[in-house]
Protein backbone atom coordinates (compact mmCIF):
# COMPACT_ATOMS: atom_id res chain seq x y z
CA UNK A 1 0.00 0.00 0.00
CA UNK A 2 1.07 3.27 -0.85
CA UNK A 3 2.05 5.58 1.90
CA UNK A 4 0.26 8.88 0.25
CA UNK A 5 -2.34 10.24 2.95
CA UNK A 6 -5.99 9.90 2.43
CA UNK A 7 -6.22 13.11 0.45
CA UNK A 8 -4.18 12.08 -2.55
CA UNK A 9 -5.63 9.74 -4.92
CA UNK A 10 -5.33 5.81 -5.49
CA UNK A 11 -3.65 5.29 -8.70
CA UNK A 12 -4.37 1.90 -10.15
CA UNK A 13 -2.41 0.76 -13.71
CA UNK A 14 -5.21 -1.56 -15.81
CA UNK A 15 -2.61 -3.80 -17.62
CA UNK A 16 -4.64 -6.14 -20.15
CA UNK A 17 -4.40 -7.43 -24.09
CA UNK A 18 -7.44 -6.10 -25.04
CA UNK A 19 -9.91 -3.75 -24.57
CA UNK A 20 -13.24 -3.22 -26.23
CA UNK A 21 -14.51 -1.78 -28.12
CA UNK A 22 -10.73 -0.81 -28.77
CA UNK A 23 -9.84 -4.04 -29.72
CA UNK A 24 -11.41 -7.53 -28.54
CA UNK A 25 -11.03 -11.07 -29.14
CA UNK A 26 -12.99 -12.83 -26.59
CA UNK A 27 -14.01 -12.13 -23.17
CA UNK A 28 -10.77 -10.54 -21.79
CA UNK A 29 -11.77 -7.57 -24.16
CA UNK A 30 -15.45 -7.43 -22.44
CA UNK A 31 -13.13 -7.16 -19.06
CA UNK A 32 -11.05 -4.92 -20.10
CA UNK A 33 -14.04 -2.39 -21.79
CA UNK A 34 -16.25 -2.65 -18.66
CA UNK A 35 -14.48 -3.10 -15.83
CA UNK A 36 -12.42 -0.25 -15.62
CA UNK A 37 -15.28 2.29 -16.16
CA UNK A 38 -17.50 0.13 -13.60
CA UNK A 39 -14.87 0.92 -10.72
CA UNK A 40 -15.10 4.47 -11.83
CA UNK A 41 -18.76 4.68 -11.32
CA UNK A 42 -18.28 2.73 -8.08
CA UNK A 43 -16.34 6.10 -7.16
CA UNK A 44 -19.19 8.20 -8.74
CA UNK A 45 -21.39 6.63 -5.36
CA UNK A 46 -18.56 7.22 -3.06
CA UNK A 47 -17.82 3.85 -2.29
CA UNK A 48 -13.94 4.85 -2.12
CA UNK A 49 -12.87 6.75 0.42
CA UNK A 50 -10.20 8.26 -1.76
CA UNK A 51 -10.49 9.55 -5.51
CA UNK A 52 -9.70 6.94 -7.74
CA UNK A 53 -6.73 8.10 -10.24
CA UNK A 54 -7.07 4.48 -13.07
CA UNK A 55 -5.16 4.35 -16.20
CA UNK A 56 -5.21 1.54 -18.42
CA UNK A 57 -1.95 0.74 -21.10
CA UNK A 58 -2.37 -1.88 -23.80
CA UNK A 59 -0.76 -2.69 -27.07
CA UNK A 60 -0.85 -0.72 -30.05
CA UNK A 61 -1.65 -3.92 -32.83
CA UNK A 62 -1.50 -3.25 -36.44
CA UNK A 63 -5.10 -3.72 -36.34
CA UNK A 64 -6.06 -1.15 -33.74
CA UNK A 65 -3.67 1.49 -35.80
CA UNK A 66 -5.83 0.73 -38.65
CA UNK A 67 -8.50 1.97 -37.27
CA UNK A 68 -7.47 5.72 -37.15
CA UNK A 69 -8.47 5.98 -33.50
CA UNK A 70 -7.51 9.27 -32.51
CA UNK A 71 -4.68 9.24 -30.47
CA UNK A 72 -1.33 11.35 -29.30
CA UNK A 73 2.26 10.41 -29.61
CA UNK A 74 3.29 11.34 -25.77
CA UNK A 75 6.52 9.82 -24.36
CA UNK A 76 9.07 7.87 -26.37
CA UNK A 77 12.19 5.82 -24.82
CA UNK A 78 13.93 2.05 -25.45
CA UNK A 79 14.48 -0.38 -22.94
CA UNK A 80 17.02 -3.29 -23.14
CA UNK A 81 16.81 -6.36 -24.74
CA UNK A 82 19.89 -8.59 -24.31
CA UNK A 83 22.17 -5.54 -24.80
CA UNK A 84 20.27 -4.15 -27.50
CA UNK A 85 17.79 -1.25 -27.26
CA UNK A 86 14.48 -1.64 -28.13
CA UNK A 87 12.65 1.34 -28.96
CA UNK A 88 9.23 2.18 -27.55
CA UNK A 89 6.44 4.60 -28.44
CA UNK A 90 3.58 5.75 -26.55
CA UNK A 91 0.17 6.75 -27.60
CA UNK A 92 -3.33 8.40 -25.19
CA UNK A 93 -6.43 8.09 -26.24
CA UNK A 94 -9.69 7.66 -23.89
CA UNK A 95 -12.21 5.29 -23.09
CA UNK A 96 -14.94 7.27 -21.59
CA UNK A 97 -12.99 9.47 -18.95
CA UNK A 98 -9.95 7.32 -18.73
CA UNK A 99 -6.76 7.47 -20.22
CA UNK A 100 -5.68 4.71 -22.26
CA UNK A 101 -2.30 4.42 -23.10
CA UNK A 102 -1.09 2.65 -26.31
CA UNK A 103 2.68 0.63 -26.46
CA UNK A 104 4.20 0.84 -29.54
CA UNK A 105 7.35 -0.59 -31.30
CA UNK A 106 8.73 -3.15 -33.24
CA UNK A 107 8.18 -6.33 -31.09
CA UNK A 108 4.33 -5.53 -31.40
CA UNK A 109 4.23 -4.33 -34.39
CA UNK A 110 6.00 -6.79 -36.12
CA UNK A 111 2.72 -9.12 -35.76
CA UNK A 112 0.09 -9.01 -37.73
CA UNK A 113 -2.34 -10.51 -34.95
CA UNK A 114 -3.08 -9.99 -31.28
CA UNK A 115 -2.53 -13.69 -30.39
CA UNK A 116 0.16 -15.61 -32.88
CA UNK A 117 0.54 -19.34 -32.69
CA UNK A 118 4.15 -18.59 -32.45
CA UNK A 119 4.99 -18.40 -29.22
CA UNK A 120 8.39 -16.81 -29.02
CA UNK A 121 6.92 -13.84 -31.10
CA UNK A 122 3.70 -13.69 -28.39
CA UNK A 123 6.71 -13.79 -25.55
CA UNK A 124 8.57 -10.94 -27.28
CA UNK A 125 5.42 -9.16 -28.21
CA UNK A 126 3.92 -9.32 -24.56
CA UNK A 127 6.92 -9.12 -22.44
CA UNK A 128 7.92 -5.71 -24.59
CA UNK A 129 4.69 -4.25 -23.98
CA UNK A 130 4.88 -5.76 -19.62
CA UNK A 131 8.50 -3.70 -19.34
CA UNK A 132 7.73 -0.85 -21.27
CA UNK A 133 4.18 -0.03 -19.72
CA UNK A 134 6.01 0.03 -16.00
CA UNK A 135 9.14 2.28 -17.62
CA UNK A 136 6.38 4.42 -19.04
CA UNK A 137 4.86 5.17 -15.99
CA UNK A 138 8.42 5.61 -14.21
CA UNK A 139 9.20 8.48 -16.80
CA UNK A 140 5.58 9.93 -16.13
CA UNK A 141 6.47 10.33 -12.86
CA UNK A 142 3.03 8.52 -12.05
CA UNK A 143 3.34 6.09 -9.24
CA UNK A 144 0.87 3.28 -9.01
CA UNK A 145 -0.88 2.45 -5.63
CA UNK A 146 -1.71 -0.67 -7.01
CA UNK A 147 -0.58 -2.87 -10.55
CA UNK A 148 -3.78 -4.86 -11.40
CA UNK A 149 -2.47 -6.67 -14.31
CA UNK A 150 -4.65 -9.87 -16.30
CA UNK A 151 -3.30 -13.30 -17.59
CA UNK A 152 -0.09 -14.22 -18.62
CA UNK A 153 0.10 -11.91 -21.54
CA UNK A 154 0.86 -9.04 -18.43
CA UNK A 155 2.24 -11.34 -15.73
CA UNK A 156 6.14 -10.29 -16.95
CA UNK A 157 5.12 -6.76 -15.43
CA UNK A 158 3.94 -8.51 -12.30
CA UNK A 159 7.18 -10.69 -12.02
CA UNK A 160 9.35 -7.81 -12.91
CA UNK A 161 8.34 -5.43 -10.20
CA UNK A 162 8.55 -8.74 -7.90
CA UNK A 163 12.36 -8.65 -8.50
CA UNK A 164 12.84 -5.52 -8.59
CA UNK A 165 10.57 -3.43 -6.29
CA UNK A 166 12.66 -4.39 -3.01
CA UNK A 167 15.57 -1.75 -4.14
CA UNK A 168 13.53 0.82 -6.65
CA UNK A 169 11.83 3.80 -4.88
CA UNK A 170 9.72 4.22 -7.02
CA UNK A 171 7.29 0.89 -7.26
CA UNK A 172 8.69 0.65 -3.60
CA UNK A 173 5.22 0.82 -2.45
CA UNK A 174 3.42 -1.06 -5.13
CA UNK A 175 1.50 -3.35 -4.72
CA UNK A 176 0.16 -6.24 -7.60
CA UNK A 177 -2.76 -7.79 -8.31
CA UNK A 178 -2.99 -10.92 -11.20
CA UNK A 179 -6.51 -10.93 -12.61
CA UNK A 180 -7.05 -14.76 -13.56
CA UNK A 181 -9.44 -15.53 -16.15
CA UNK A 182 -7.92 -18.80 -18.18
CA UNK A 183 -5.39 -20.86 -16.17
CA UNK A 184 -4.53 -23.37 -18.73
CA UNK A 185 -3.48 -20.20 -21.09
CA UNK A 186 -0.14 -20.16 -19.27
CA UNK A 187 2.06 -18.55 -22.18
CA UNK A 188 4.21 -21.74 -22.42
CA UNK A 189 7.09 -21.01 -24.75
CA UNK A 190 7.19 -16.90 -24.26
CA UNK A 191 9.38 -18.09 -21.38
CA UNK A 192 13.24 -17.56 -23.51
CA UNK A 193 11.59 -13.83 -24.82
CA UNK A 194 11.50 -12.99 -20.97
CA UNK A 195 14.89 -13.81 -20.23
CA UNK A 196 16.15 -12.03 -23.53
CA UNK A 197 14.49 -8.55 -21.91
CA UNK A 198 15.98 -9.34 -18.61
CA UNK A 199 13.68 -11.92 -16.68
CA UNK A 200 15.02 -15.06 -16.16
CA UNK A 201 13.80 -17.85 -14.91
CA UNK A 202 13.46 -18.43 -11.19
CA UNK A 203 15.17 -20.99 -9.64
CA UNK A 204 14.87 -21.04 -5.50
CA UNK A 205 11.02 -21.48 -5.77
CA UNK A 206 8.20 -23.40 -4.85
CA UNK A 207 6.69 -23.92 -8.18
CA UNK A 208 7.26 -26.92 -10.79
CA UNK A 209 10.35 -27.13 -12.36
CA UNK A 210 8.71 -27.06 -15.65
CA UNK A 211 6.76 -24.01 -14.44
CA UNK A 212 9.79 -22.21 -13.10
CA UNK A 213 9.97 -20.10 -17.01
CA UNK A 214 6.52 -19.92 -17.49
CA UNK A 215 4.86 -16.31 -18.06
CA UNK A 216 1.36 -17.13 -15.84
CA UNK A 217 3.40 -19.25 -13.67
CA UNK A 218 5.58 -16.71 -12.42
CA UNK A 219 3.20 -14.06 -12.13
CA UNK A 220 0.78 -16.03 -9.86
CA UNK A 221 4.30 -16.57 -8.23
CA UNK A 222 4.61 -12.73 -7.57
CA UNK A 223 1.59 -11.37 -7.02
CA UNK A 224 0.52 -10.08 -3.82
CA UNK A 225 -3.34 -10.91 -5.03
CA UNK A 226 -4.77 -13.47 -7.19
CA UNK A 227 -8.33 -12.71 -8.44
CA UNK A 228 -9.89 -15.37 -10.21
CA UNK A 229 -13.45 -14.60 -12.15
CA UNK A 230 -15.86 -16.46 -9.81
CA UNK A 231 -15.67 -17.89 -6.56
CA UNK A 232 -16.02 -21.44 -8.21
CA UNK A 233 -13.13 -21.00 -10.44
CA UNK A 234 -10.87 -19.80 -7.73
CA UNK A 235 -11.53 -23.47 -5.49
CA UNK A 236 -11.53 -25.22 -9.67
CA UNK A 237 -7.67 -23.79 -9.72
CA UNK A 238 -6.64 -25.64 -6.36
CA UNK A 239 -7.85 -29.33 -7.57
CA UNK A 240 -5.44 -31.75 -10.13
CA UNK A 241 -8.06 -31.66 -12.98
CA UNK A 242 -8.49 -27.92 -13.34
CA UNK A 243 -4.83 -26.68 -11.52
CA UNK A 244 -2.99 -26.79 -14.81
CA UNK A 245 -0.36 -28.67 -12.80
CA UNK A 246 -0.05 -26.10 -10.66
CA UNK A 247 -2.78 -27.16 -7.70
CA UNK A 248 0.00 -28.12 -5.08
CA UNK A 249 1.49 -24.12 -5.08
CA UNK A 250 -2.00 -22.45 -5.55
CA UNK A 251 -3.53 -24.84 -2.72
CA UNK A 252 0.20 -23.76 -0.68
CA UNK A 253 -1.04 -20.24 -1.01
CA UNK A 254 -4.81 -19.84 -1.21
CA UNK A 255 -4.23 -17.39 1.13
CA UNK A 256 -3.65 -14.74 -1.92
CA UNK A 257 -6.77 -16.34 -4.05
CA UNK A 258 -9.96 -14.57 -3.92
CA UNK A 259 -12.96 -15.33 -6.38
CA UNK A 260 -14.86 -12.44 -8.08
CA UNK A 261 -17.73 -12.81 -10.72
CA UNK A 262 -16.96 -11.53 -13.45
CA UNK A 263 -19.95 -8.77 -14.56
CA UNK A 264 -20.79 -7.65 -17.67
CA UNK A 265 -21.84 -3.85 -18.70
CA UNK A 266 -25.77 -4.15 -18.31
CA UNK A 267 -26.27 -0.77 -20.96
CA UNK A 268 -23.72 -2.77 -23.72
CA UNK A 269 -25.45 -5.75 -23.31
CA UNK A 270 -28.71 -4.96 -22.89
CA UNK A 271 -31.44 -7.18 -25.21
CA UNK A 272 -34.11 -4.20 -24.99
CA UNK A 273 -31.17 -2.17 -27.15
CA UNK A 274 -29.30 -4.82 -28.65
CA UNK A 275 -30.43 -5.70 -32.07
Amino acid sequence: MSSSSSAEPMRVLFLISEIDPLIKIGGLGDVGGSLPPALKALQATRRFSRELDLRVIIPFYPQLRQKNINSQLVSEFSIDRSGVKVNARVYQTTLGNIPVYLIDGNPVANDPLVYTDNPLMNGEKFTFYSLASLDFVKKMGWQPDIVHANDWHTSPAVYSLARSRHADDFFHRTATVLGLHNLPYLGIGAGQAMWSFGLPPDAGTELPEWARHVPLALGLLSADKIIAVSPHYAEEILTPEFGSGLYEYLRAHQNKISGVLNGLDGDRWNPATDT
